[in-house]
Formats: C-alpha cells, structure tokens, sequence
C-alpha cells in the first residue's frame, strides 16, 4: 500500500502538494492499522498467557489447599500424639506410685515375717534346755533363722 501512495503523489501531483495530505492520511492509516492487527495479536497473545496464569494461579492454588489440609492433618495427628504421650507418661507416674507401695508391703511382710521368725526361735530357746539350744546353734547353719522357711530346724 505504501508503493502505491508513493506512485500517486508522485505522478499526479505537482510538486506533491496536492496529494500530500492523502498521502498523510493513508501512511496513517496504514500504520493505524498495523498498529491495531499488531495490538490484535498482542491482545490474543495476552488473553492466551492470561488464561495461562490464570490456569496456574488456580494450580497453586489448590497445592496450597492440598498443603494446608496436610498441614491441619499432621497437627491432628501431633495434638493427637502430645495427648497420648501424656496420657501415657501419667499412667507410668501412677504405676511407679503403686509399684513403690508395693514394694513397702513386701518388706513390711518381710520384717513381719522376720519378727515372727525370731519370736518363734525365743520360744524354742525357753522351751529347750541349755545343753540343746547350744548343740543345735552350733551343727545348724545361721540360715534357717535368717531368711530361712519359717519354723525350719525348730522342732
């Protein structure tokens, strides 16, 4: 198109003055023109890369649900833990507690059974005669009166 605005004012103007102003108003338009196709394209190519980044934008954005969901479930299943471990460190306080009584009864029977053990070889000494008691203190080891069965030797 512009050969041709060059061909027309060249030949059928004198001087140029004629059609000059044509020849103004038709590189105008021509490059109007241009300008609008090439703002056409550019408009595509920018609704293509806006459905583009919208696309990914709605992309990340369900990753962040998705993250967020597992983030909302491990802090569940942390609380959920925490719970548990405490629950768990409470009930061993309260077995210690009940092991640690325990414990005391056994030797409370321990030394019951120890002073029934040594009243038990007090009455044997007064039943027996002297000359028995020493006999039989010194053929039967000590432990039948330490720790031994109750009543062991004693006849």
């Amino acid at each position: 198109m512009q050969l041709s605005c060059q061909y027309v004012t060249s030949t059928h103007c004198k001087g140029g003055r004629l059609y000059a102003p044509s020849y103004k108003s038709i590189h105008t338009m021509t490059s109007d023109t241009f300008r609008v196709s090439h703002a056409a394209s550019t408009t595509q190519a920018t609704a293509t890369e806006q459905g583009t980044v919208d696309r990914v934008i709605a992309k990340v954005g369900q990753e962040v649900q998705s993250l967020e969901a597992e983030m909302l479930k491990t802090l569940s299943e942390q609380t959920t833990a925490e719970k548990s471990t405490s629950k768990t460190a409470a009930d061993i306080t309260a077995l210690r507690h009940r092991c640690h009584g325990e414990e005391l009864n056994i030797a409370e029977a321990q030394n019951e059974l120890a002073k029934l053990q040594v009243g038990g070889v007090i009455q044997w000494q007064h039943r027996c005669s002297p000359t028995k008691w020493i006999k039989h203190v010194c053929t039967v080891p000590s432990a039948r009166y330490i720790g031994g069965r109750a009543g062991s030797g004693m006849t």
